[in-house]
């Protein structure tokens, strides 16, 4: 938070609108990870703005962020249009990154509305950039033995890199992973180091993801998902 605070102080002293409004969304999802999410929605909107007045490079970036924060806040319906405008800018850009930005959030929107198959349909192609996600979509859809592999591997790849976060989020999926394949004390023991090294980092949100798959866990099993088709976009 404090490199993000300070990227945003020298963007602001260089006089240069875009690079502000870029850093802004940046620590708009810093302020979302650490659950606060009346920060992270001023700062997003903020940025949005700024990257809208000058149409900026940004401006997917700073439209996906405050998507994520709608949908933090109760406020789906009006994410989707948020994506949907990241999307066409990110696609006239050429904006590789931007439009994988765009195609997570979708995928994380569909998986909150318990629609795995819409999330698969959404990464299809890209499993290898969103692992986790791909793996939590194939768990909610009664495939845990798909989710395994891709889990473990991101586990290992994440501690190798020491990106602490997306290994926290990568054994959130390994260990639920596990639990539904009948190995709940390896299940378990995963979820465990998970919660240890979000609390320590801290973490919040993965602190809280820990518990909503520890709910998750609780449930019937196979789970009962979503399955009305949706329609498709009309590409832009």
């Amino acid at each position: 938070m404090e490199i993000g605070t300070r990227a945003l102080g020298l963007a602001e002293q260089t006089g240069d609108p875009t690079a502000a409004a870029f850093e802004r969304a940046n620590i708009a999802e810093l302020r979302l990870l650490l659950e606060e999410p009346d920060s992270a929605r001023a700062l997003a909107e903020q940025a949005a703005a700024g990257a809208e007045a000058y149409d900026a490079w940004c401006l997917p970036y700073a439209l996906t962020t405050l998507a994520r924060v709608r949908v933090f806040q109760g406020e789906p319906a009006r994410a989707t249009p948020l994506l949907d405008r990241a999307e066409a800018v990110a696609t006239a850009l050429g904006d590789r990154q931007a439009g994988h930005e765009v195609r997570t959030a979708r995928a994380e929107f569909a998986l909150r509305a318990r629609r795995p198959h819409q999330a698969l349909g959404v990464l299809a192609g890209h499993t290898d950039e969103a692992p986790v996600l791909v793996a939590w979509a194939e768990l909610l859809s009664g495939r845990p033995e798909a989710a395994l592999p891709l889990a473990r591997a991101e586990v290992t790849r994440a501690r190798h890199t020491g990106e602490r976060l997306a290994e926290v989020e990568a054994r959130i999926a390994l260990g639920a992973s596990l639990s539904r394949l009948a190995r709940k004390p390896d299940g378990t023991k995963e979820l465990v180091r998970a919660e240890k090294l979000a609390e320590a980092l801290p973490y919040p949100a993965g602190t809280r993801r820990a518990a909503r798959a520890r709910d998750l866990l609780r449930e019937p099993w196979p789970p009962r998902v979503t399955t009305t088709p949706t329609p498709r976009r009309t590409p832009t």
